[in-house]
């Protein structure tokens, strides 16, 4: 992994809660143009970065660091802003940039993509008078395929560890944004005819129903009520209910924002969001292992499903979780700058780990003897080795955070 590839996901989500940013305020500008000022707010947004992370990496202090404040604050003044809009774009961009340098804020980009469309929909609807509405919807798609992209390439970067594997699965991922943007150009090319498929199919599933519950229904006009005396004084809202009722029959239900396609596409595509990240999760949410490991455990693998013996199943699933633990404490070191290089060996990667003896000992002794030698594992030594990377996750992680603290 190489030095920017740490950063790269940091910055990433930062630029999608940017643009999250530049749909919340909208209502401000709707009266002019509709949009804030695309080059000045681009222009402001990248100098805010680069002055606060500067300030964040080299004053280690929080006091310290809030001097670029100011400094953002003229340069949005110089852009044209409003002063009010400058403070609050400075202590935004403050805000995100600190708590992507000084913690992992892993999965934000799901949140603020839920929060965009939350967004997007309720400003939609309620500036429907506003010469500019229709920029949200713009907005909502720009939001929705840049978080597809950022989820990605974000997933894409975690789970692979060589350079064949990371252009295999972006290869993946725009084949099949291609094909949906294929998809919905071609639904947007058709609408009146996929809108009559859908009305069409909708009314005969109703009238099926209504088909099949009729001799229910006929049972139940069979039963006589008693009859009921009214009393003085209570038809006088006999004349109220048939204007209601008329009201009601009156309401164009095509003309409101639910019987509008704009409320299906949104729908439609917080599905297609759901289903997409399943199946990013669920292709690079596996372990990556070399050609050995792999074919070791799948000879593993089918010796346990085809045999009866649960004492071989206890005694071959410690040599997995070994594995597992060692390519966790792997991924840990390489988000934090201490990835291990393609040539290192294990023994060669942990003496460089700024970590205890004893516990490269421990970690290395025990990798080598599941991963290179026939010893087994007891569940003691397991333990501890479990344990062990645990700890060091932990030490390593609270060291980052007090470098970028101080």
């Amino acid at each position: 992994m190489k030095k920017w590839q740490p950063d790269l996901p940091h910055w990433l989500r930062l630029s999608l809660e940017m643009w999250f940013v530049y749909l919340l305020l909208f209502p401000v500008y709707m009266d002019t143009a509709g949009y804030t000022p695309p080059i000045p707010f681009l222009a402001v947004v990248i100098a805010g970065i680069i002055v606060i992370s500067f300030f964040i990496r080299n004053t280690k202090k929080l006091k310290y660091s809030l001097l670029s404040i100011p400094i953002v604050i003229t340069a949005a003044l110089l852009g044209g802003f409003h002063i009010s809009m400058a403070i609050f774009l400075s202590f935004t961009l403050f805000w995100r940039v600190r708590a992507h340098l000084t913690g992992d804020q892993e999965g934000t980009e799901i949140k603020v993509l839920f929060l965009s469309l939350f967004t997007g929909v309720f400003y939609y609807l309620l500036f429907q008078s506003a010469p500019y509405h229709w920029l949200i919807l713009i907005f909502l798609s720009i939001q929705f395929f840049g978080s597809l992209l950022v989820i990605a390439f974000n997933n894409t970067l975690k789970a692979a560890t060589n350079g064949e594997q990371k252009r295999r699965q972006m290869r993946w991922t725009v084949k099949m944004l291609l094909g949906v943007g294929g998809m919905g150009l071609l639904v947007a090319l058709f609408t009146p005819i996929i809108t009559a498929a859908i009305l069409f199919i909708t009314r005969t599933f109703i009238y099926a129903v209504g088909w099949l519950m009729s001799p229910l229904l006929f049972l139940f006009t069979g039963i006589e009520g008693e009859d009921i005396v009214m009393e003085e004084g209570e038809d006088e809202g006999d004349e109220e209910a048939p204007l209601l009722f008329e009201e009601l029959g009156n309401v164009d239900v095509d003309s409101t924002f639910i019987g509008s396609i704009t409320f299906y596409w949104i729908v439609a595509g917080i599905l297609f969001l759901l289903a997409f990240i399943y199946l990013i999760r669920k292709k690079t949410s596996r372990p990556v292992r070399s050609k050995d490991e792999s074919f070791e455990e799948e000879a593993i693998r089918l010796e346990v499903e085809h045999s009866n013996w649960n004492w071989l199943k206890k005694r071959v699933t410690p040599k997995h979780d070994v594995r597992r633990s060692f390519l966790k404490l792997e991924t840990a070191m390489a988000k934090k700058g201490l990835a291990r290089s393609f040539p290192q060996t294990a023994e060669e990667w942990l003496l460089e780990l700024p970590i205890e003896e004893e516990e490269k000992e421990r970690i290395y002794s025990t990798y080598e003897r599941v991963r290179y030698g026939e010893e087994e594992v007891s569940s003691t030594e397991h333990k501890a080795f479990k344990q062990t990377v645990s700890t060091v996750i932990k030490r390593i992680k609270r060291h980052k955070e007090d470098e970028l603290s101080k």
